[in-house]
């Protein structure tokens, strides 16, 4: 997971941080090529933190046939005091961010914790795959992705036979 610069950690701690008013501290390490795991900590006003830990990966398998890459994974997330909205807010930061990338993630999956956590999770978009061997339900949301554009201009024309003049016909531009 080279392939993601320093620049997309230090914009989301940005982000994060003016959305909640608060100091934000990202550390990332890798543990693997394909692996990164991140641990985002916030405090802001007297008794308001919360610890988001995730990993990001360049693919991930989800039961027998899906693979989705590339894929972040949330691990851990907890917010005090709960019910202020503090979670809300930095799990859509995180996912509006996520989306501004181009050829960016396509999925975030996580593990809730028990149903009150379920309930959280369906309210900022994720969806129940399954349950897990102790009950727990597994969540994923897509991510609406950036598409990458391709661009390239064509001009079309031709050179007058007498003059040699190059003499313009058309312009556009193709994208895929």
């Amino acid at each position: 997971m080279n392939n993601i610069p320093n620049t997309f950690f230090i914009s989301l701690e940005e982000k994060i941080g003016s959305n909640l008013g608060c100091d934000i501290n990202i550390r990332r390490s890798e543990i693997e090529k394909e692996e990164i795991t991140v641990y985002i900590n916030g405090q802001g006003r007297p008794g308001i933190n919360f610890h988001l830990a995730m990993w990001l990966y360049e693919r991930k398998s989800i039961g027998a046939s899906h693979i989705f890459r590339p894929t972040v994974e949330i691990v851990q997330f907890y917010v005090n005091p709960k019910g202020q909205g503090i979670g809300s807010k930095v799990i859509e930061t995180l996912i509006n961010h996520l989306e501004d990338l181009e050829d960016g993630f396509e999925m975030l999956l996580l593990t809730a914790q028990d149903e009150q956590a379920a309930k959280f999770w369906r309210k900022v978009g994720f969806q129940v795959i399954e349950h897990t061997s102790t009950n727990m339900p597994s969540m994923t949301r897509k991510l609406s992705l950036k598409p990458k554009v391709n661009k390239i201009s064509v001009n079309v024309a031709y050179r007058s036979g007498s003059s040699g003049d190059k003499i313009l016909v058309d312009e556009f531009d193709i994208f895929w």
